[in-house]
């Protein structure tokens, strides 16, 4: 198999990775570059502009780093990426007033799909991103294990994940937080237990500010405002996101202690909440 680096060597993000053997040639992300307001296409040949050369692309998570030009590449090429991570990003999409990402199938932790001679096999890690996966390709007797971007912090177990790719002769990863201090991150768990502390302690509405898409702080903050015996409010963008992302997911619809309040008797919102069922 031959690695080419089409861009993310040299920055964080705007990954887009292309791996090939003799006769296959997938993509791994569609990133946009992290600050660009109207996204720059690259002249990548088979991939935006001409013919279509390439079988396939994955996208291991629905940040826009990673997927932000997904939806400018060339008709004829199958899109692969979590189903729950496509469905989150459909809804992020839809209240943005974006044309939804059409997928053509869906990466599920362990389960092989094999694109002519290469084997890729997805497995589930932690980030904040839901449903995030590495990915690693088989071929020509070799294995790459592109590790997309993981977390140690989470809920999920990381030594579990570290175990079940096995051995791999190349290791491709974007390598964010290696200039940081090497210290121990907070985990989701003690966050959790923090913020309901806190929310005990004070009188009157908590708000907490966060990314919608990141559904393990959703889930820590609703499990931090049940601590402090409080009523778990959405807006309707969090509540559309955090249904998408399925019925175990704090949302208005399945949980009795979640509610939904608009932020503008705009119709829009209401039209919204009809589509997600809330």
């Amino acid at each position: 198999m031959i690695i080419h680096v089409i861009r993310g060597q040299d920055q964080i993000g705007g990954s887009i990775i292309e791996i090939s053997s003799g006769r296959t040639r997938l993509i791994l992300e569609a990133g946009s570059e992290l600050g660009e307001q109207e996204p720059k296409i690259p002249e990548i040949d088979g991939l935006f502009f001409g013919e279509p050369a390439y079988h396939a692309l994955f996208i291991s998570h629905y940040h826009g780093d990673h997927i932000g030009l997904a939806d400018r590449i060339l008709p004829g090429i199958p899109i692969y990426m979590g189903e729950k991570s496509s469905a989150v990003y459909r809804a992020a999409a839809d209240y943005l007033g974006k044309t939804p990402l059409q997928t053509d199938g869906f990466l599920r932790s362990g389960e092989t799909i094999t694109v002519d001679d290469i084997r890729i096999t997805p497995f589930l890690c932690d980030h904040s991103a839901f449903d995030s996966y590495m990915l690693l390709l088989e071929c020509e007797g070799r294995r790459i294990l592109y590790t997309g971007d993981f977390r140690a912090n989470g809920r999920k177990s990381f030594s579990a994940l570290l175990a079940r790719p096995g051995h791999a002769d190349v290791l491709i990863t974007e390598g964010t937080a290696l200039s940081r201090e090497n210290k121990a991150n907070i985990t989701e768990t003690e966050l959790e237990m923090i913020a309901g502390d806190a929310m005990s302690e004070i009188q009157g509405p908590t708000f907490i500010f966060m990314a919608s898409t990141n559904i393990d702080r959703c889930v820590s903050s609703y499990k931090a405002a049940r601590h402090a015996g409080r009523l778990f409010m959405q807006d309707v963008y969090t509540a559309s996101i955090a249904s998408a992302a399925g019925d175990n997911i704090p949302n208005p619809g399945t949980f009795q202690k979640v509610r939904v309040f608009l932020t503008s008797s705009a119709e829009k919102q209401r039209r919204i909440l009809k589509r997600s069922g809330l």
